[in-house]
């Protein structure tokens, strides 16, 4: 077992010892057990290949003091094109990558694609964009004019972690401007991730299921056994963490999410979610969720507006069962809690919480969703 050192600040691609460490990821091919540190204060920009977690048991974390290590899935869009007609500006990407865009480091407002562009120029407001997913163009009209005062960080990378192979550990990491999501686990059963950042994830079209989409930390396929902690989710598209369950796998269970915190996120700060038939998801353990803003003002709008969103789809065969959550609180969403179809039951110890339009909602096709909380003297 070795520990490989990077520092993208690196002159040469060295060795990989600490005192002559690597500069990239591209040559690096770790073995079974071997750990991976970065150096904290770092950024290396596009994703992190998958291939380095594939050999099994890879920790990855950093050494030296200061800021986390960064990993940017953004390009900076300095030169852009413009449309006289309905006064708006555009650029196009070589292919479907892109997700979201800031300015001046704010995330722009989501507007979905209309190809009548004058139609979709009333909709857009100042600092609002769109993307033609055809076409592969972000149409933006920037909050500041001229165009050419602001900076602009357009996402390009569909996935900038993605981690797979038996029990692999993430820490101290901060993942930025991920066009889908921002880290992404499958196939790997006893994952631990600790201390983790996540600022903009989603946007992305799905061109085969004609969705937009995006999480921040999404644990799926086969990850039965994993441990998120101390990780923090901002300006994420669709949920801030989701334990998911979709495509050919048929279960998936034992996770833990503990203090983790969500803000501006569209959809859900926590979802957990089964589609398609014959779905198993259990023992999911929340112990403390905070959130801020859960589809109220977040760049991508109302997509649900969850703290808590567990759901199925209609099928009768799939189903979510023991969900206990110690201690959920926080501000701003549409209902602190939603249970959708076979949501199974969802027991909540401790709750605070205030400014939502709505305690909770069930939504129960089959009447199998339960819904415990606290007694209230």
């Amino acid at each position: 077992m070795t520990i490989i050192y990077i520092n993208p600040n690196s002159n040469s691609s060295g060795t990989g010892s600490k005192a002559n460490p690597l500069n990239s990821f591209e040559s690096l091919k770790p073995s079974p057990g071997d750990t991976i540190l970065a150096k904290s204060g770092t950024t290396i920009f596009g994703k992190i290949p998958p291939e380095i977690f594939k050999p099994g048991k890879i920790t990855f974390g950093t050494y030296g003091s200061g800021d986390k290590f960064v990993v940017d899935g953004s390009t900076q869009i300095a030169k852009w094109n413009y449309d006289y007609n309905n006064d708006l500006y555009y650029f196009t990407f070589s292919a479907n990558t892109f997700g979201n865009i800031t300015e001046n480091g704010k995330p722009m407002t989501f507007c979905p694609w209309n190809e009548d562009l004058n139609q979709l120029r009333k909709t857009m407001g100042k600092g609002s964009f769109s993307y033609d997913y055809k076409n592969y163009t972000v149409y933006v009209n920037p909050y500041i004019k001229p165009i050419s005062s602001s900076i602009f960080k357009a996402s390009k990378e569909i996935d900038l972690i993605t981690i797979t192979g038996e029990g692999p550990t993430l820490s101290d990491i901060s993942v930025q401007h991920a066009s889908r999501h921002g880290i992404l686990i499958h196939d790997a059963p006893n994952s631990r991730l600790s201390n983790i950042e996540i600022f903009l994830a989603g946007g992305h079209r799905n061109l085969e299921k004609s969705i937009y989409i995006g999480n921040g930390i999404e644990i799926s396929r086969s990850t039965n056994s994993a441990i998120v902690e101390s990780a923090i989710a901002t300006d994420i598209f669709d949920s801030a963490f989701t334990t998911q369950l979709y495509g050919p796998n048929a279960t998936l269970s034992d996770h833990i999410w503990n203090a983790i915190t969500a803000k501006r996120c569209g959809m859900s700060a926590l979802e957990i979610s089964a589609w398609g038939q014959d779905k198993r998801i259990t023992n999911i353990r929340v112990n403390e969720l905070t959130f801020e803003d859960i589809g109220k003002n977040c760049w991508s709008g109302n997509r649900g507006g969850s703290a808590i969103w567990v759901a199925t789809s209609e099928e009768d065969s799939s189903q979510i069962s023991n969900i206990q959550v110690e201690n959920l609180s926080g501000t701003d969403a549409k209902q602190a809690i939603r249970l959708d179809n076979n949501a199974g039951e969802l027991s909540i110890n401790q709750l605070n919480v205030e400014k939502c339009d709505a305690l909770s909602k069930v939504s129960s096709k089959n009447s199998r969703a339960r819904l415990n909380l606290p007694t209230r003297e």
